[in-house]
């Protein structure tokens, strides 16, 4: 892969497979739209601590029966090294529930945080699991206070399915969607091979969070760590990125959950990194011009303003076939197509499961083993999801579903040759922070990973 000369000069950016299109032939390409932020200023340096919006944040923990022990040790211990790392500029409330719900601290500064644990280390697990009724009463905590100059956010934690109060899918998507639009985000974490994996990711979706998931009570720690280094870094909040097509082309955004739209909202983008989209280009034999998409973004920047990127407009020559052939493929866009393409598949075989179609989904993964990357960390999280799979059918699933997710939809570096890079390097990966880093394994903890992979291994 060929190293780029700079970065992009502007924050918004398009990139196509070929510098051309074929003459007089309707044809379908796919191209990838960059939005990249700038490295932290100096000037957002206060007493060495960077400067950022405050966070008002509701940590809602399931407590049910199937938490007992470890899990829930895990997850407070998750909430309290969450609580440890925010400012005290920052606010917190804390809900737990299994069938009831209990707020064990209200929305509050955290000049005093020693109150926050006494109460976390009070939680004890029993009963079914309102989970709906659980986020509800963690977004109630936040609803009266947002405001554009602070982040609002509910991180919701569970390790199973919801069965007491709201339990369909869309109803809840559309009641997170709703606090999202009035400005209370929301984010997911599973834990385990019991929980829905479709409810929380449609949740985080709907909520323009991220959705996390833990193998194992240990793997949680990436989780809570993840949300707070985005937070943290925050560049732009609520990001949304529009695509309008020219004449006679459609174009339509690869979104994570496998749908398409010519909108989609991308979250939080932090300083130093970039937020990426694969778009599709149906170009039609009769375009009336050169301009075939035009691209452009809103987003809220540090200090609450709505700020508007773009437009960017991508314009090809048609070239005749031998002309087009001789030009290079742009091997960046390469490789971001084809992971987007894996993404798909991924998505495909977790439906085949997901519906009961078991024997077939077993087939597809074993047939990933075959299929070539065009990025080591792809091929090498496709042959990762075979091998679990002998051992734990049901965390392969999960894996099928938070690994598509990785490749279409996670914070990339903001170099494009290294967040696409032909090589993969375990200890180089787990240097990173851990939003940027590319894991063998969604649901696997950095530590975890390093434990079992070889550090030294690259390819």
């Amino acid at each position: 892969m060929t190293q780029p000369n700079s970065a992009p000069k502007t924050p918004i950016s398009i990139h196509t497979l070929k510098k051309g299109l074929p003459a007089q032939r309707a044809t379908r390409t796919k191209v990838l739209v960059r939005i990249v932020a700038p490295e932290r200023p100096v000037s957002d340096q206060i007493n060495n601590t960077p400067r950022r919006a405050p966070v008002d944040l509701a940590i809602v923990i399931d407590r049910s029966g199937s938490m007992t022990g470890k899990p829930l040790a895990a997850a407070i211990g998750c909430a309290r090294n969450l609580i440890k790392s925010l400012s005290n500029d920052d606010r917190v409330a804390i809900v737990t529930f299994d069938d009831e719900i209990q707020v064990l601290q209200p929305l509050a500064e955290l000049s005093e945080r020693e109150v926050f644990y006494t109460k976390l280390s009070g939680v004890e697990a029993g009963g079914s699991t309102a989970l709906f009724d659980g986020w509800k009463e963690g977004a109630k905590q936040l609803a009266p206070f947002t405001s554009a100059k602070r982040t609002s956010r509910v991180i919701l934690l569970t390790d199973g399915q919801a069965n007491k109060g709201l339990v369909d899918t869309s109803a809840i998507a559309e009641k997170v969607a709703e606090l999202a639009r009035s400005g209370v985000t929301t984010s997911t974490v599973g834990l385990g091979t019991e929980f829905n994996e479709s409810l929380l990711t449609k949740m985080a979706d709907a909520g323009e969070g991220q959705a996390h998931y833990g193998q194992t009570p240990e793997d949680l720690e990436d989780s809570f760590a993840e949300e707070f280094q985005i937070l943290n870094k925050a560049w732009l909040r609520k990001v949304t990125l529009s695509v309008t097509a020219g004449t006679g082309v459609v174009a339509n955004i690869l979104k994570r959950d496998g749908s398409k739209d010519a909108e989609v909202k991308l979250g939080t983008l932090p300083y130093g990194a970039a937020l990426d989209a694969v778009v599709q280009l149906d170009i039609g034999v009769h375009r009336q011009s050169s301009s075939l998409l035009s691209a452009h973004a809103s987003a809220i920047d540090i200090d609450g303003k709505v700020i508007n990127l773009g437009p960017v407009i991508l314009s090809l020559p048609e070239l005749d076939a031998e002309a087009l052939e001789a030009l290079p493929d742009d091997e960046i866009v390469k490789a971001a197509v084809a992971e987007s393409d894996l993404a798909d598949e991924f998505l495909r075989i977790h439906k085949l499961a997901s519906t009961g179609k078991i024997a077939e989904a077993i087939a597809a993964i074993k047939e990933l083993k075959a299929r070539p990357g065009a990025t080591a960390w792809a091929e090498r999280t496709a042959k990762y999801i075979v091998n679990l799979a002998d051992e734990d059918l049901e965390s392969a699933i999960k894996e099928l579903s938070y690994s598509s997710r990785a490749f279409r939809g996670r914070t990339r570096e903001a170099e494009a040759f290294v967040a696409y890079s032909s090589n993969y390097n375990v200890s180089v990966e787990n240097s990173k922070d851990v939003f940027l880093a590319k894991k063998l394994g969604a649901g696997r903890s950095q530590r975890r990973s390093a434990r079992e992979e070889n550090p030294g291994e690259s390819i």
